[in-house]
């Protein structure tokens, strides 16, 4: 019984993860029609976007090292 209820927690909790992903892509969306009229501004803001997620999600800077870089700089100065 323990394993059933723990499966049905794990799957609400997935399910209102991809709620909230699932707004948020939306909103973006909606704030990158609004902000950028023009379709060329509108592709250069989503792809600008786009790449500051890549960096600050981890696909691109590993998270660990990201606070060592900015010390490691901090100590030249």
């Amino acid at each position: 019984m323990t394993l059933l209820v723990l499966l049905i927690v794990r799957f609400f909790k997935q399910y209102l993860l991809l709620l909230a992903v699932n707004q948020m892509a939306a909103s973006l969306f909606r704030f990158v029609g609004g902000a950028a009229r023009n379709m060329i501004v509108a592709n250069v803001f989503g792809s600008f976007m786009l790449l500051i997620f890549m960096v600050l999600g981890g696909y691109i800077l590993v998270r660990g090292t990201t606070l060592a870089l900015f010390l490691k700089e901090r100590e030249r100065e």
